[in-house]
């Protein structure tokens, strides 16, 4: 019963993955969130533009990670990072502003935006 549940979740993963307007809105709202992150934290006033390679090397460490396909290039494990960010901005009607309170646990961004996709995947996994 419970490989079920994965697997239903794995499932469920890769089609919000797949999904080319969560992506492109996923990108928008990802860079918003970490904009206001670098604000708060550092006391930037910039746009941020996030690349895939960075990441990849978040999606490796987090949850998300084990949902996924085991064959996908880091653009695409970038970008099903942001289409999961989307679908938890749009479906799930979490607010930008808990997705930063949650980044913003963590100095190190990093680890802020492992976090982050860690508890978002949970909560798909609720849902």
């Amino acid at each position: 019963m419970r490989d079920n549940c994965k697997d239903e979740l794995a499932f469920k993963i890769r089609e919000i993955a797949r999904d080319r307007k969560l992506k492109s809105f996923g990108d928008v709202l990802l860079n918003y969130i970490i904009s206001v992150y670098n604000f708060q934290t550092r006391g930037e006033i910039k746009g941020t533009k996030i690349d895939n390679k960075y990441l990849r090397n978040v999606v490796v460490r987090s949850k998300l990670r084990e949902h996924l396909p085991s064959r996908m290039d880091r653009k695409n494990l970038g970008n099903a990072y942001e289409a999961i960010i989307a679908y938890a901005n749009l479906i799930l009607g979490i607010k930008t502003e808990e997705m930063i309170k949650i980044l913003c646990k963590e100095e190190n961004l990093e680890e802020g935006l492992k976090n982050l996709i860690d508890e978002l995947v949970s909560k798909i996994a609720k849902k």
